[in-house]
Formats: C-alpha cells, structure tokens, sequence
C-alpha cells in the first residue's frame, strides 16, 4: 500500500546522556542480551532470533528501538504501526517487549524510549499507542502510568 505511514528511517533522539534510536543489524547481540531479561524466572525464556530481527528491520511499519548509554544498549521496545477499518482509517501502534537492563532501570530509560515511541506513533497518525504488560510487573505499570497510560480496558492474551 502505497499510502500505509512508514516510520522514518534512521530515527534517533537524545534524552540526557541515553540516545533512543532505531536498532542496527549490528545491535542483535546486545539486543537478544537485553531481550533475555523478559524471561527471567520463567520457565520458557523468550529467545530473540535473528532472521526475525532482520525481517523486522526492513519493516517500515515497525521499528525496534534501543536506547544506548556510552553507546552501550541498555533498553529496547518494538514499536508496530497497524492499520484501522475505524476511526476514519486512522492507523493505532502497539508496543511490545519493553525493556531495560536491571543495572540501569529507575534511570529514566525507559520513560525515554516510551516517549520516542509516542513521538514516532503521533508523527504517522496514529489514534492511540497500546501496550500489554504482564499483571505482576506493579513497577512498570506504575512508570507507564506516569508516562500517561490508563488501563481503561481488560486485556486477554492466548499464547498458541
């Protein structure tokens, strides 16, 4: 579709001392490192696989976001940009896999990606930015809700 928004390539902003930008194929160790953390605990950890990064960065309707401090990666998020039959075709984006080195968290790195994220989503017309977080992560909730998520509805997930 010709007229689909694409997210801009090479995205990069600064928040202090932390650079938000868009993953690199080069970035996939750092990356699958960081990624790890979502599983800790768990008795399936999440494994990042490379041909599906690749995939993704050549997505212009999503992009995988890092941030870096001495540029060193230190969080990601996977922003996704949809289409919508409502609100007058408006398209909405979604986020996935936030997440941020434990060594790091409380830094304000996450709440920069965040921001990154809402920024690229407003910039291609998006209605609403959602996300999904596990119930048991009440400190992520808390920082997504000063980021300015409400939880107005209740999610349900079925992992096939």
């Amino acid at each position: 579709m010709s007229d689909a928004p694409r997210l801009p390539a090479g995205y990069s902003t600064r928040a202090g001392e932390v650079e938000v930008r868009a993953a690199l194929a080069e970035d996939f160790g750092e990356l699958a490192r960081l990624l790890g953390y979502l599983g800790l605990g768990s008795a399936d950890p999440p494994v990042a696989d490379r041909d599906a990064f690749q995939r993704t960065l050549a997505d212009q309707r999503r992009m995988v976001l890092v941030a870096a401090r001495d540029r060193r990666l230190v969080g990601t998020l996977d922003l996704i940009v949809l289409d919508n039959v409502t609100h007058a075709g408006a398209p909405w984006a979604a986020i996935e896999n936030v997440v941020v080195d434990p060594v790091e968290r409380r830094r304000g790195i996450a709440r920069a990606m965040l921001d990154a994220a809402l920024e690229l989503a407003r910039g291609v017309g998006c209605y609403k930015v959602q996300l999904l977080s596990d119930a048991q992560r009440s400190e992520a909730h808390a920082m997504y809700e000063q980021v300015g998520f409400d939880y107005p509805v209740r999610g349900f997930r079925r992992y096939l």
